[in-house]
């Protein structure tokens, strides 16, 4: 079962960090894990791009270059 860690934590199986998404190997104990609140299930992760944030600097210097 494919989880996502909201909490770091380390066992027999390795060391994961908030964020890490690993495919567990026992999906009772990863549904434990869920369960305790450590662990998102995550049954597909979709890649999306990061949204373009334009400051006010930026968007100055955006209209000095189409002078």
């Amino acid at each position: 079962m494919k989880i996502q860690m909201l909490e770091s934590i380390s066992g027999p199986t390795g060391t994961y960090r908030a964020g890490d998404i690993w495919d567990h190997p026992d999906a009772e104990d990863a549904q434990r894990i869920v369960a305790a609140g450590y662990a998102l299930r995550v049954d597909h992760v979709e890649e999306t791009p990061a949204s373009k944030l334009e400051t006010p600097e930026a968007k100055q210097a955006s209209k000095r270059s189409k002078r």
